[in-house]
């Protein structure tokens, strides 16, 4: 298992068994790699992902600086340098670049494709039955394309 030396004497310090040191009775024996804030054992971030010698995180640091994957393109990044939404209670992370890729692809759909699924729409009511669909065709073409746009963007 892991050791970490104590913020205090220095001994080594078994984080996974050790709540606190035992040379010198620390109670709060860890340091964190990020803010150097002194933290125990139940501070301590992932103390059961420890298997080997890593930097140790306070939780709000290692909430940070956890990886995980964009949830556009998939590929792995830094919690703290992504973009986080909250949608539904659920937190969803991207690269910057994926979101504002994502958001102008939405909004591009949103503007030329909605007007020409209108039309389109108004056209198949028009061939149904006659003048008397082309305007719930229409609105239905358009309704169709602004769902598509809002399920496509980023939540």
């Amino acid at each position: 298992m892991p050791v970490y030396p104590c913020r205090n004497c220095t001994k080594s310090v078994d984080p996974t068994i050790d709540a606190f040191c035992k040379n010198c009775n620390e109670p709060s024996p860890f340091t964190c790699s990020k803010c150097n804030t002194k933290m125990n054992q139940e501070e301590v971030f992932e103390l059961a992902a420890l298997k080997f010698q890593k930097p140790l995180f306070c939780i709000p640091c290692g909430e940070a600086n956890k990886v995980i994957e964009c949830r556009i393109c998939g590929k792995t990044l830094i919690k703290s340098n992504g973009k986080v939404t909250v949608s539904g209670g659920i937190e969803r992370v991207y690269h910057p670049e994926c979101f504002e890729k994502q958001v102008k692809n939405t909004d591009m759909i949103a503007k030329y494709i909605t007007p020409a699924l209108g039309v389109l729409g108004a056209i198949v009511g028009f061939s149904y039955g006659g003048w008397l669909l082309v305007l719930p065709g229409a609105a239905a073409g358009a309704m169709l394309c602004l769902g598509l746009s809002r399920m496509l963007a980023p939540k």
